[in-house]
């Protein structure tokens, strides 16, 4: 479909094809990501979940250690995140402090955000790194349409709420 994306594409199949084996990519947190570990293996990741505990270890033979949206990670957790980076482990975090909440009731939609506690703050502050509370927000906002019925959707329904607004 892209002609830029040409050049990734064939350099990335051929690099994968001269591999031995599969990368692995052990993944804590990705229970609620199953089209990231479709897109993983379409790519010819071999992607290994782990819970991470004594029972549990992150595996010796893991590749890359892909962090999704951690939520109050436990002491053993943040240890084996700290003891893969010290090892030189490609390791990628994909961590934020909250969570939207998008209820649709009664013909409005309420946002409520949720804050969260990764685990991972005592461990990263170590570094001189901190993640951002705030919500980074674009200046233009565009309406979108937002069915709220069966007729809605057939004849597009417009929710001109500003406050949605804002958020898309």
């Amino acid at each position: 479909d892209s002609l830029g994306e040409l050049e990734y594409y064939l350099v990335s199949t051929a690099f994968r094809l001269t591999q031995a084996k599969k990368p692995v990519v052990a993944m804590i947190g990705g229970e609620q990501f199953g089209l990231l570990n479709q897109v993983l293996e379409q790519e010819k990741f071999q992607v290994r979940p782990v819970t991470v505990s004594t029972q549990d270890p992150l595996p010796q033979d893991a590749d890359v250690l892909l962090v999704m949206q951690p939520t109050a990670l436990n002491d053993r957790q943040v240890w084996e995140i700290q003891r893969a980076l010290a090892s030189g482990r490609k390791t990628i975090l994909a961590a934020q402090t909250s969570q939207w909440d998008y209820n649709m009731a009664q013909g409005n939609i309420a946002i409520t955000r949720i804050p969260l506690t990764t685990g991972l703050e005592n461990m990263l502050g170590q570094w001189g790194v901190s993640l951002e509370s705030k919500v980074l927000m674009d200046e233009q906002s565009v309406p979108i349409r937002v069915a709220r019925s069966q007729v809605d959707q057939m004849f597009g329904g417009d929710f001109p709420d500003p406050v949605f607004q804002l958020f898309c």
